[in-house]
């Protein structure tokens, strides 16, 4: 994590992930707090990311938590919980890589046009700073 440019956390909205996730970060602050140079550390982006959304009542109740929690760094997009996602996984692919939609069109967009998203999102902010360093 200190090599990388910047670091998306993908976190479902339940509440044992957002405590996990909460955990992880306080881990790993404390590992960190003994490596030389690694309160210097400052990357391009940082975001947290909702995935395998539902539209359910549990969810509904986390997701301002984890607004609350990480604040700038909420990320707006969420990617929902999908069955086109679970078959590509099972195969060792990515949603990308079958070769035709699980299930209807309609449900593979739903979850396709937010991933999309992401890549433009991380595409230009590693544009922005890499061309900000070199400039």
């Amino acid at each position: 994590m200190l090599a990388a440019d910047g670091l998306i956390m993908p976190c479902p909205p339940e509440a044992l992930d957002f405590a996990s996730s909460v955990q992880f970060w306080g881990l790993f602050s404390d590992l960190t707090e003994n490596m030389r140079d690694a309160n210097k550390k400052v990357y391009d982006f940082m975001t947290v990311l909702l995935t395998k959304v539902k539209a359910t009542d549990g969810h509904r109740l986390v997701k301002p938590w984890m607004k609350q929690a990480y604040g700038k760094h909420m990320n707006y997009l969420e990617i929902p919980e999908s069955d086109a996602a679970k078959m590509a996984s099972a195969q060792l692919k990515t949603i990308y890589d079958l070769s035709k939609p699980d299930g209807t069109p309609e449900a593979y967009r739903r979850y396709k046009d937010p991933l999309d998203q992401l890549c433009d999102q991380v595409l230009e902010r590693l544009a922005t700073s890499w061309g900000s360093a070199n400039g």
